[in-house]
């Protein structure tokens, strides 16, 4: 059977999928189908799955695809900064990562004349994720704030936005590190604003919705993070790979995290910043459990309080403080599987270079000298 026949009638089966306002194109395709078994075969998937929601599952893919490229490309910018985001997968992932994207859109682009040029379009930015191309290597940030708008768009309403939402905070509030970094200070605030912007809208969202959903056993599990490390210092990307209401839970904590970073970073650790920092992530230490998840995946919460408390002691003086660090490291100490985990990431990893730093102060000493004896106890030598 020649291939113009057959891409004849594929493009009007596809068409009638589209939308299915009309009866099945029998007299322009049954002739065709009477003797090509491989159109029949593909026509009769079509023809038994309606056409919006093969295409929204294709397009909830394709957001899957670009979320999980953008985040392997953050993870790669960061490497080299001050305050790192690690990542589940090694930053020479990318390579094999968008080769799979690559792959995946050539069946996007097949089904409609729509798909196929909002494929081109994506193609061309995905060609782009290489350490090789000078798009990637000097506008790092609009390249991952593509991906991850795009992710936005293509995803149907609710799929996996909170996610999505809280990564393209992180995105603006890198790029407004970077740019204060760089002297842009007027740039630096409206990467900031934008970063408040994406992180603010997942913390308006009601959480009763999804206390309300939580399965009975949710409790009792240990749903661990298949995306970002929570330890990364101010800064929880979470990629929303899993089911997508845990992902959701997992964006409600992260996103006050992030909100708590933003704050602090962008009013360069004023008082009151601290104090709203410190709001934020008790909140989230509250919802932890709330939402059937477990503390020990979220150090970030604790290395950011005990942080905004040195901060608050050693920048302006307060004694207080110090007082709560203290505090704060005795209630760590008490929930031996939290307490592991910090131990572990923060004082035997150093995973986050601002706490390091914080530690390191004489004044500090004391403090610092503990978590050191609690991590050779806890974890051994």
């Amino acid at each position: 059977m020649s291939t113009a026949a057959c891409q004849l009638t594929k493009q009007l089966i596809r068409e009638w999928a589209l939308a299915r306002d009309r009866p099945f194109p029998y007299l322009q395709v049954g002739e065709h189908l009477k003797n090509c078994l491989s159109c029949l075969n593909w026509s009769t998937g079509i023809a038994y799955r309606p056409g919006d929601r093969y295409l929204s599952a294709l397009r909830l893919k394709l957001s899957d695809v670009l979320s999980y490229l953008g985040s392997s490309l953050l993870a790669v910018w960061s490497a080299d900064q001050d305050v790192k985001i690690s990542f589940c997968l090694e930053p020479e992932n990318v390579p094999r990562v968008r080769e799979k994207a690559l792959k995946f859109l050539t069946r996007y682009q097949g089904f409609s004349p729509a798909t196929a040029r909002e494929a081109a379009t994506v193609q061309e930015m995905i060609g782009h994720a290489d350490a090789g191309s000078g798009l990637a290597r000097l506008e790092p940030y609009e390249l991952v704030r593509y991906f991850f708008t795009t992710a936005l768009e293509l995803a149907s309403a609710g799929e996996q936005s909170l996610s999505l939402l809280v990564n393209l905070g992180i995105t603006e509030n890198y790029q407004a590190l970077n740019e204060r970094r760089a002297g842009h200070e007027d740039r630096a605030a409206q990467h900031f604003r934008s970063a408040r912007d994406f992180l603010g809208r997942v913390l308006k969202v009601d959480v009763r919705v999804f206390r309300a959903e939580m399965p009975p056993e949710a409790e009792t599990r240990n749903p661990k993070p298949e995306t970002l490390n929570p330890k990364s210092g101010i800064r929880v990307l979470n990629l929303g790979f899993r089911a997508s209401r845990e992902a959701d839970r997992t964006a409600l904590v992260s996103a006050r995290i992030n909100f708590a970073g933003t704050e602090v970073q962008q009013e360069n650790y004023s008082e009151p910043s601290l104090h709203k920092a410190v709001n934020l992530l008790h909140e989230a230490g509250r919802l932890v459990p709330e939402l059937g998840l477990q503390p020990s995946e979220f150090t970030a919460i604790y290395s950011n309080l005990l942080i905004s408390y040195l901060r608050l002691y050693l920048d302006h003086g307060l004694a207080e403080g110090l007082t709560q660090a203290r505090r704060l490291v005795d209630e760590i100490s008490a929930q031996p599987v939290l307490s592991r985990a910090f131990l572990a990431d923060c004082i035997r990893e150093q995973s986050d270079p601002e706490l390091n730093r914080l530690l390191a102060a004489p004044q500090i000493h004391d403090l610092a000298a503990h978590l050191r004896e609690q991590a050779g106890l806890t974890l051994g030598a």
